[in-house]
C-alpha cells in the first residue's frame, strides 16, 4: 500500500514537473515578445512642421581652390514618400513599389532604393512627367548654409546636389535619401530640424594646368546628370542613427538561460515518468504470470 501511495505521488509531482516549465518557457517567449514590441521608437507626428537646411562638409580640404569658397552649391531636394506615426514610409505615386526602409534605421541601407528614386525620376514612364523638385537650394560653400523653402513636413525626400564647377575643378556630392524627422539616438528623440552637411569630391577639370586628377576611378565614370551614389554616409541626422543613448538601457530580449534550465527540469521529469511506467508494467507481467 504505502509503495502504490509512493509510486502515485512521484508520478504527480512528475507530470507537475513537466507542465511548470511549459508554462514558464511560454510566458517568457511572450515577456520577450512583449519587450520586442515596447523597445520600438516613439511615434512620428506625421503632420507636424519639419526643415531641412544645407552646409558644406569638407570645404576646407580644397584650399588649393581659391574659387571654392565664393562657390555656390546648387541642391534639388525630391519629396518621395509620406511617413506614417509608426515609422514606415508610404511612396508617393509617381515612386509606387519602391519600398523603403523603416525611419530610423541606418540609413547606409537606402542606396538600392536612392537609385531607384533617381531613375525614375531621370525615366519616368510612358505617359508620366518627371516631378519638380519640392526645393531647390543655392546657397555659398563658405557660408552657414540655408533652410530649403518648400520643405515645411514630415517624409522621406531626395537629396540630389549638382555638380559644381570651378575654373580649375569639379567637384561631385553624395547623393542620399533623408527621414524628416530623423532619429538622434543620443537625445532619444525625433528631430524634425535636421541640418544635413554635403561631402564634395574633387577632380581636377580636363584642361586644367597640373593635369591628373584628385578624384577616384568610379568619379570618373560619373556623369554631370547623374548622383553619386555613395555607401558612406553623408548627413548629421543619418550619422545619429548609429549612436546609441549614452547610459540607457538596452532590454535584452534573447537571453535564454531560463529556458534552458526548465528544459533540463522537463528532461527529468520525462526520465521519472519512463521509469515508472517501466516499473508498473513490470509489475503486471509478474501479475499475469
Amino acid at each position: 500500500m504505502r509503495r502504490r501511495y509512493f509510486k502515485r505521488g512521484l508520478a504527480r509531482a512528475a507530470a507537475a514537473l513537466c507542465i511548470i516549465p511549459a508554462l514558464s518557457m511560454a510566458g517568457a517567449y511572450a515577456h520577450e515578445s512583449g519587450a520586442a514590441g515596447s523597445a520600438g521608437l516613439p511615434e512620428i507626428l506625421p503632420g507636424n512642421s519639419a526643415s531641412l537646411t544645407f552646409k558644406a562638409a569638407n570645404a576646407e580640404e580644397f584650399e588649393t581652390d581659391p574659387e571654392l569658397g565664393e562657390a555656390r552649391i546648387r541642391v534639388n531636394v525630391y519629396k518621395v514618400a509620406e511617413i506614417r506615426a509608426d515609422g514606415n514610409f508610404v511612396p508617393l505615386a509617381f515612386y509606387e513599389g519602391v519600398k523603403f526602409g523603416k525611419a530610423g534605421n541606418d540609413a547606409s541601407a537606402q542606396i538600392d532604393e536612392t537609385r531607384a528614386v533617381a531613375d525614375r525620376i531621370e525615366n519616368p514612364g510612358e505617359g508620366q512627367n518627371a516631378p519638380a523638385p519640392a526645393a531647390t537650394v543655392v546657397f555659398c560653400v563658405d557660408g552657414d548654409g540655408v533652410q530649403a523653402e518648400g520643405i515645411t513636413g514630415t517624409g522621406m525626400y531626395l537629396v540630389w546636389p549638382e555638380e559644381l564647377n570651378t575654373t580649375a575643378y569639379s567637384y561631385k556630392f553624395m547623393s542620399y535619401l533623408i527621414s524628416l524627422p530623423s532619429w538622434n539616438g543620443e537625445a532619444g528623440i525625433w528631430e524634425y530640424d535636421v541640418v544635413s552637411f554635403l561631402k564634395m569630391e574633387q577632380d581636377l577639370r580636363e584642361g586644367a594646368p597640373g593635369g591628373g586628377t584628385k578624384g577616384n576611378a568610379y568619379q570618373d565614370t560619373m556623369t554631370q546628370s547623374r548622383p553619386n551614389f555613395a555607401v558612406e554616409e553623408n548627413t548629421a541626422a543619418q550619422k545619429m542613427v548609429k549612436k546609441i543613448t549614452p547610459g540607457r538601457k538596452i532590454v535584452r530580449t534573447g537571453d535564454q538561460s531560463g529556458l534552458i534550465i526548465w528544459s533540463a527540469a522537463a528532461l527529468g521529469s520525462g526520465a521519472v515518468l519512463s521509469l515508472l511506467a517501466f516499473l508498473n508494467r513490470r509489475k503486471n507481467r509478474r501479475t499475469e504470470t
